[in-house]
């Protein structure tokens, strides 16, 4: 049975392991779910969008509209097979494929075919995914990793709650304000690493290696003068 938003809360609470209330002892279970919202729609939805199949019959045209689910500044077409059927399917180029607005709408516009009404062709396009009390489109595989994700996101947000509490009436207090606030930050990072590492993602690094060219004599002529040509 797929998980809904209760599955997840439960989950992003065991994560916390907060017995001691120390670190998030305000967040509510509505709270939680605003934080899974977040979660899905800021971050995840972009990593891992929900890829859903339109499937078109040709009427001889190179323009055709685009699904009626469609998101307007957030879907984007994966890929076209056409023809559709073939036993190995024919994923078009994307040169041979885009977006385009005729003056009135946005229309998918072939730029060399214009299929038939004897053929089909099947586009797959991206939206955003539908996380609630009864629906769930994100990738099973995905599950930790989103919780994971919304555990960041809570733990972040509960910091910030410290950060802008109400002047304190004792100097300790603003010690325990900022202990709770660097606590929470600290244990996010660790999440969002955790999320990464479970989405696979990897880490921007610098190359190890860099070929080019360089050149091999100065601007006028001269060659260097411990590696003349002779030696190379």
């Amino acid at each position: 049975m797929a998980k809904v938003q209760e599955d997840f809360v439960a989950q992003i609470k065991i994560i916390l392991q907060d017995d001691a209330h120390i670190i998030v002892d305000e967040a509510t279970e509505t709270e939680l779910k605003a934080m899974l919202t977040d979660a899905v729609e800021l971050i995840y939805d972009k990593d891992r969008p929900y890829i859903k199949y339109k499937s078109y019959t040709g009427d001889g045209t190179y323009d055709y509209d685009k699904p009626s689910d469609w998101i307007d500044g957030f879907s984007k077409i994966e890929s076209v097979e056409y023809p559709s059927g073939d036993q190995e399917p024919q994923m078009m180029d994307e040169e041979l494929f885009r977006l385009y607005h005729n003056g009135t709408t946005e229309k998918i516009r072939f730029t060399e075919d214009s299929p038939s009404s004897s053929e089909t062709f099947i586009v797959a396009y991206a939206l955003p995914h539908t996380l609630d009390a009864d629906n769930n489109t994100t990738y099973e595989a995905d599950f930790q990793a989103l919780c994971h994700l919304a555990a960041a996101i809570t733990l972040l947000a509960m910091a910030n709650k410290y950060t802008q509490s109400s002047a304190p009436t004792i100097a300790a207090d603003v010690v325990e304000y900022r202990a709770k606030s660097d606590i929470c930050r600290a244990v996010a990072k660790e999440q969002f690493t955790l999320y990464d590492k479970a989405m696979e993602k990897r880490d921007e690094t610098s190359a190890a290696l860099v070929i080019r060219e360089y050149d091999t004599t100065f601007p006028w002529g001269g060659e260097y003068l411990t590696h003349p040509a002779k030696w190379r």
